[in-house]
């Protein structure tokens, strides 16, 4: 099989924007420690965190749209346009989001608080879910 250069890219940008090179960055910073004050450190941090987010999302939507491309039957490209879900419903995201912090109340402190949803848990609308995910926990 013979793969384009972009391609390869593909794969490349998966890999960059894993959870790995998540961890391998945290420990960067907390290496920062002993040359930056908190204040910089915090104000550097943000910026980055802004800037990864938004590079991450630009790559992650090459990346799906070129699967797509690929693979244009797939379940998954009919309820979205890349990783935007055409279709995301907000109550199913807070309670995705809900169970895993659920998960690490129990694991701490033994209980948590049980989820309430009020509204109309039917809406839906398009979304990124990784960008709600990142709000929401």
């Amino acid at each position: 099989m013979t793969f384009r250069p972009w391609q390869k890219g593909i794969y490349f940008f998966g890999f960059l924007f894993s959870e790995a090179l998540d961890t391998i960055l945290l420990r960067s910073f907390q290496e920062c420690s002993r040359y930056m004050s908190p204040t910089q450190i915090s104000n550097f941090l943000d910026g980055a965190i802004r800037n990864r987010i938004s590079v991450r999302l630009i790559a992650e939507q090459h990346i799906a749209l070129s699967r797509a491309l690929k693979n244009p039957l797939e379940e998954h490209n009919i309820t979205h346009n890349g990783i935007v879900n055409m279709k995301c419903s907000p109550s199913d995201m807070v309670r995705m989001c809900g169970s895993f912090v659920g998960e690490l109340c129990e694991a701490t402190l033994g209980t948590s608080p049980p989820l309430v949803i009020n509204g109309h848990e039917d809406a839906a609308f398009p979304c990124v879910p990784s960008l709600v995910r990142i709000i929401t926990r």
